[in-house]
């Protein structure tokens, strides 16, 4: 039987080879979904393994493909989908898009240089990392730490991987028909749980059993999907595409009215108003984005009005105060700051001496991105910090209107804006969504520019036909 297996021919190995793989993975599949029926882990295992292979092959030939489109796909899901064994599902296929992508790399010796940009947030972390040493509750600086260095690493990764346009295009569809699905699911939600949206101040609060979206981050996490929906549905030239695009862009709108979140409805103002400076679309979108968004708002938009009314009453749900006494905790620790992960605990030492005129009690989270790692990592954390994320909305500044990419462009840098906004009123710098949009432009930038093809941005016709 050995010899007559080894007399195979390299085809008929492969066959044997693949025959097994699957025989085996049926197998567990039909293990999973009968010895742990009704468990998350058993369904995942189940599906995993009726779809490794066709998966595997996907991630060695094709990793934008498979996992990153995925993962930007599942970025707006991400604390709704925790398993315990492993963390969040967006967590491990972060951790396998970058291992893919690594692979392919190393096979094709298809690399390059990456950025200046991300230069500067390697310093930012080396920067935070060291802070470790000086840190009041350096436990909560490490635990921080490895959340951080995983997102950078996949950004690492994917600044030195060097794609075509279609992938580019591909990987943008992926980010908006992963806001799309998320929006549908909340407005899905939003009217079938009427007890629980009630009971959350009539908020988008999306949950299930084990777990929670807050509706600041899930309104976040809408903000670069938004912005390229909105593009997309101005220069579109395939009805299909501009459709898809438009209703991406309506569902998606009133998903993030519907969150109530002040921080990023200022932040799609920020978008708005970016794009009314640079699109040459600016009538239409003037006239198309003026209906749209007050249609939606003056339909579904009471709460989110009734909170920004409220903003002087409440100090915005308690951030004035927080902020006073995080300027109090900056004064103290400006210079070196008070370790990574640690505002909460600078915070608490500075809450006694402040007089809070809404009081937000101890223990908090800075709400502000600036002041938080003013205070966490003093003036060169926080000089850093300012440096990288303007480093990373000019690093595609250069690229021109007559460049296939621009629509791209123009989406991503008015999302880092947006969501730069958004930062000022929420923690958001070790969010997949903000460094998925960190990834988009990296991703953009390594691009090799085709000056002759068509500026026409159509994500659903180019993944339909180049994927």
């Amino acid at each position: 039987m050995i010899a007559r297996i080894k007399s195979w021919d390299r085809r008929e190995r492969a066959t044997a080879i693949g025959i097994a793989v699957v025989t085996v993975m049926g197998f567990i599949a039909a293990f999973s979904g009968v010895e742990m029926a009704g468990t998350k882990t058993g369904a995942v295992l189940a599906l995993v393994c009726i779809l490794g292979v066709p998966l595997l092959y996907a991630a060695i030939v094709r990793p934008i493909l498979f996992p990153f489109a995925v993962y930007a796909f599942l970025t707006p899901f991400d604390t709704l989908l925790v398993f315990s064994q492993i963390g969040t599902l967006s967590k491990l296929l972060g951790l396998l898009t970058a291992a893919a992508i690594l692979f392919f790399m190393l096979r094709t010796r298809r690399f390059g240089e990456p950025p200046r940009a991300v230069v500067l947030w390697i310093l930012f972390y080396l920067w935070a990392t060291a802070s470790a040493w000086w840190a009041i509750d350096a436990p909560s600086a490490l635990d921080l730490l490895q959340t951080s260095w995983a997102l950078l690493a996949l950004f690492l990764v994917v600044s030195m991987f060097r794609i075509d346009l279609a992938r580019l295009r591909l990987a943008a569809f992926a980010v908006m028909a992963g806001g799309f699905a998320a929006a549908t699911y909340g407005l899905y939600f939003f009217h079938s749980d009427a007890a629980t949206i009630a009971a959350r101040g009539n908020r988008l609060w999306i949950e299930n059993d084990t777990s929670q979206i807050n509706p600041d981050h899930f309104a976040n996490a809408l903000i670069l999907p938004l912005s390229l929906a909105l593009v997309g549905t101005l220069w579109s030239r395939g009805l299909a595409a501009r459709l898809f695009c438009g209703v991406s862009l309506v569902a998606m709108l009133v998903a993030l009215v519907l969150s109530s979140s002040r921080g990023a409805a200022l932040g799609l103002l920020a978008v708005i108003a970016y794009l009314l400076v640079r699109d040459r679309h600016r009538l239409q979108l003037a006239i198309f984005g003026g209906f749209a968004a007050g249609g939606v708002v003056a339909v579904t938009g009471a709460t989110l009005l009734q909170r920004f009314a409220q903003s002087l009453t409440t100090g915005g749900a308690g951030r004035v105060s927080i902020w006073q006494t995080g300027w109090a905790a900056l004064k103290e620790n400006w210079m070196f700051g008070a370790g990574y992960g640690n505002f909460p605990f600078a915070y608490d030492r500075a809450y006694i001496h402040v007089f809070e005129t809404f009081n937000a009690e101890w223990h908090r989270a800075s709400h502000n991105i600036l002041l938080g790692t003013g205070v966490e990592l003093g003036i060169v954390g926080l000089v850093l910090l300012i440096w990288a994320w303007v480093a990373t909305y000019r690093l595609l500044s250069p690229i021109g209107e007559d460049d296939p990419r621009h629509p791209i462009v123009l989406a991503v840098q008015a999302a880092i804006i947006g969501l730069f906004v958004a930062g000022m009123f929420a923690d958001i710098m070790i969010t997949k969504y903000v460094w998925l949009a960190f990834i988009m432009s990296v991703m953009t930038y390594g691009v090799a520019p085709v000056a002759s093809r068509s500026t026409a941005f159509s994500p659903a016709a180019e993944a339909a036909v180049n994927a």
